[in-house]
């Protein structure tokens, strides 16, 4: 069922992204399809620790490590409404919110990730190996501000990219053309780095505070 729910949210994404027949909008999806090796790196031992329930279907495994495919579909799928929502209605965020839409979206990104991971934590479809003080409702809670990191320099870097480099949008899917290849790539490039330098900041704090436990079923 979580499989089947993460496969209807991924096709979603996509659909979405080709019905704009914009190649910029299409390059989001295809950066949050390679951020899935990031939450591989996220789940390591040495950063979130985490394990996820065996039943869960893997679509790939390195050692005695699985990558669930729920969790990549689910990834995916989510990330690409939230970036494609943000890019779409950056302008009337600008107009409605002016600068106050980064506290707003910073508060936003913290609160429903950790409401959204406890259900899940909750039903033992994934478990942190962390400290009790540094988990709330069996949740990482340093998640709150590295999920508002990871979306608020997401946006930052696609509204600056996007404002040094595209002057204005292609509006047809033409892989033949090079302007096809510019958007998709400075979406690409913003989603990247966005999601690089949260990693950098939180990785400081993991070793600062090293949360984890030494019984984690984790190898690596």
């Amino acid at each position: 069922m979580l499989e089947l729910g993460g496969a209807v949210t991924y096709i979603a994404a996509l659909a979405v992204a080709l019905r704009t027949q914009k190649p910029y909008y299409v390059g989001i999806f295809a950066a949050c399809n390679l951020m899935v090796f990031w939450d591989w790196v996220f789940n390591s031992a040495w950063f979130f620790n985490v394990s996820y329930d065996e039943r869960l279907l893997a679509l790939w495994q390195v050692g005695d490590v699985e990558q669930p495919l729920f969790a990549v579909l689910a990834y995916v799928g989510f990330y690409s409404f939230v970036f494609y929502a943000l890019a779409h209605f950056a302008p009337r965020l600008d107009d409605r919110f002016g600068a106050l839409q980064w506290p707003i979206l910073y508060a936003v990104a913290a609160v429903y990730v950790l409401i959204f991971e406890s259900i899940f934590v909750s039903q033992g479809v994934w478990e942190y190996h962390q400290r009790d003080a540094f988990k709330l409702n069996g949740v990482a809670w340093s998640n709150a501000w590295y999920n508002a990191h990871l979306i608020l320099l997401s946006y930052a870097m696609m509204r600056l990219l996007r404002r040094w480099a595209i002057p204005r949008l292609a509006s047809r899917l033409d892989v033949r053309t090079e302007r096809f290849w510019r958007d998709t790539t400075i979406a690409v490039a913003s989603i990247s780095t966005g999601f690089f330098l949260a990693f950098c900041a939180q990785l400081i704090w993991y070793v600062l505070a090293e949360p984890w436990v030494v019984d984690s079923p984790r190898p690596f």
